[in-house]
């Protein structure tokens, strides 16, 4: 509503109408986007928080630190949004100034071009883990910039005292799935598919995971996995509510079928 209102502006501002009723238009339309900044700004504290956990992340993640990039680009908006507001105007609906309604239309447009960068900058946060994980440099790390490696690496300590680490048979051998930090919002996750000796490996193809928290209507994430190593795998999953949720690890095999395996997972 804010970007979509700012584009109809900066329409309405090029065109021949009265500078009077143009600056009504204008006057309404601050009246609102000063409410949606509001919740905007309310909205957006809580859910950064919920997901960055810590200051210490907001500050060392890629995923902290583009969050601050973008609050910045917010309140560059606001300030332009308030200067057009309280100065420029008042003086476009006292005296209908030529150049006040051009200086105007070209901070709205500013405004949008602003706006379209934040758009950009919450695009790319998506492909951020929100939380430092142990081990990584500068406590950063994203399963897109996990280079493959040539030996699996060794099963890490859990990261925190909340992480789970299920383990099951599957198929002639096992399967592991790890959980981090197995509470309510975004979590980590690794997969690792072992071998009747207990060795990671890749059999016919990578795993899928199916999530479904039992007596919720909630619709089921997606995780998507990225192998990471012979039979390791990791990705992340957004785990809405907490309670018992069940997981369910499909693993191709030769024949073109699946075997299926189903571990709960308790999420705080």
């Amino acid at each position: 509503a804010w970007l979509g209102g700012l584009v109809g502006l900066a329409v309405l501002l090029r065109g021949p109408g009265r500078a009077l009723d143009q600056g009504r238009a204008v006057a309404r339309f601050s009246g609102i986007a000063g409410g949606l900044v509001l919740v905007v700004a309310v909205t957006g504290v809580v859910l950064g928080w919920r997901v960055v956990g810590s200051a210490q992340a907001l500050l060392t993640t890629t995923y902290g630190r583009l969050l601050l990039v973008k609050v910045a680009l917010v309140l560059l908006v606001v300030a332009v949004a308030a200067w057009n507001r309280f100065a420029l105007l008042p003086r476009l609906r006292a005296a209908g100034e030529p150049a006040a309604r051009g200086r105007l239309r070209r901070t709205v447009l500013v405004e949008v071009v602003v706006l379209l960068a934040v758009v950009g900058v919450t695009g790319v946060l998506v492909g951020q883990h929100p939380r430092p994980l142990d081990g990584a440099p500068g406590g950063d790390v994203t399963v897109e910039d996990e280079e493959p490696q040539a030996e699996p690496p060794p099963r890490p300590a859990p990261r925190r005292d909340t992480e789970q680490l299920l383990e099951a048979p599957l198929g002639s051998g096992a399967v592991t799935v790890s959980v981090s930090p197995a509470t309510r919002g975004m979590n980590v996750l690794e997969v690792r598919v072992l071998d009747a000796d207990g060795e990671p490996t890749d059999g016919a193809g990578p795993p899928r995971l199916e999530w479904d928290l039992p007596g919720s209507d909630v619709e089921p994430p997606v995780a998507t996995l990225v192998s990471l190593a012979p039979g390791v795998h990791a990705g992340r999953v957004h785990l809405l509510l907490p309670g018992t949720w069940e997981v369910q690890v499909l693993l191709p095999v030769e024949d073109g079928g699946e075997e299926s395996v189903t571990l709960e997972v308790d999420v705080g």
